[in-house]
Formats: structure tokens, sequence, C-alpha cells
């Protein structure tokens, strides 16, 4: 199921912007390489290395390019009323997904590790997002295609910041990223970059998915 959509200025205010299914956790171990877990313990289990998701290959260029993140801060200041103004969802929801930008945001320059889980010690793509979601309570799964299998598939029409942005080769999703507002996305990329800020479009998207806040 592709959807190829252009992601619009969601929420367009006056600075500028603008149920998940359960997924037991896993561990994860390769040998000589050791990962951690949120609160900075190694993981070790069975699970089989080709599992984890692949560093993300960018240009030098898109590795090396500082994008301006003010529209990203502002949307994190905005009282949520005004932007409940563009959505229909709950004040708990609004705010919450204010919150989830602003903690993952706080990673940024944080190391990539591949099989990763921890904030701080290094995360994968979708170890990143797992741990950024598990904050807030919901619960992912832990490669970027469990995530996929397990959110509500979203139109690019409707992706609003704090939604996930999916990415394939051909038909097999290997990248997932977190949307930020304004074409931006916050992902842990590779080894060279560790945990960046991108533009969205810097591969094709593949699919989008939100997961809900209760």
């Amino acid at each position: 199921m592709k959807h190829y959509f252009v992601l619009p200025l969601l929420i367009s205010v006056a600075v500028g912007l603008t149920s998940s299914v359960g997924f037991a956790a896993n561990t994860y171990h390769k040998a000589g390489y050791t990962a951690y877990n949120s609160t900075g313990a190694s993981l070790s289990g069975t699970t089989s290395v080709s599992e984890y998701d692949p560093e993300e290959t960018m240009t030098r260029e898109q590795e090396t390019e500082t994008l301006d993140t003010s529209s990203v801060t502002s949307y994190i200041m905005t009282d949520y009323s005004k932007l409940q103004q563009f959505t229909n969802e709950s004040e708990y929801t609004t705010r919450t997904r204010q919150q989830l930008i602003s903690y993952a945001m706080q990673f940024i320059g944080n190391p990539y590790v591949w099989g990763g889980t921890s904030l701080t010690k290094g995360a994968d793509c979708s170890g990143f997002v797992q741990q950024i979601f598990a904050h807030f309570g919901a619960t992912t799964g832990r490669t970027s295609r469990d995530q996929y299998a397990n959110c509500l598939y979203l139109l690019g029409s409707e992706v609003m910041p704090g939604d996930l942005v999916f990415y394939a080769d051909g038909n097999y999703i290997n990248h997932v990223a977190i949307y930020a507002g304004n074409n931006l996305i916050i992902h842990a990329a590779n080894s060279r970059t560790g945990i960046k800020v991108s533009r969205y479009d810097y591969r094709r998207p593949y699919a989008y998915g939100r997961f809900l806040f209760t």
C-alpha cells in the first residue's frame, strides 16, 4: 500500500506553521556489538540481525546540511488552542504532539548505533522512534516494518507533527522518521550524522502513519 503525496504546510498559524496495536518488546544482540536500552543497560537476545533497519544512505550534502528549525520551535511554543483550530484532536493529543517533538529535538546530535535503542548512547531509526513514543506511553514495535504494521495509515495530506514517515526500497520498508512540521523530519539516519533533522523528501516517502495518544 503506497502513498505518494506532497506534504503541505500542515498548521498555518501566525508562527508560520503549522487505537495503536500493542507490540511485544523484543531484545536484540549482535556478536561483538553491544546495544543499549533507554536506561543505558545492555541488551541481549536471539533476534536475527537481519531484522534491524540498515543505516540510511544519504548524499554528502544531505548529511551535512544544516536546516532552519525555527518553525519547529515555533510549533512547540505555540498555544495549543491555536493549533486546535486546524485539527479535531483532543487538547491532550495536541499538547502531546508538541511535547513529543520537543522531546525528540533534545536528542539531535546524539549517536546512531545500528540495532541500538538508547536515546543517549545510540539508536537506529526505529529504535529512536520506539523510545520517543514509549516516553509518551505508545507501543510502536521495534523495527520500521513493525511500526508500519502497527500504525494507522495516513494520506500525505493528513500528516501532522508527531506522525511517522516511512521509506522503502521497492516494497520493503527500511527507514522511519518523525515528522516535525514544515516539511522537516527528525530521524536517526546513519553513523556519520547521528540523530538529525532532514527534509522529509530527501528521498521519496513510501507511506505515512500515526499512533494515537490516549
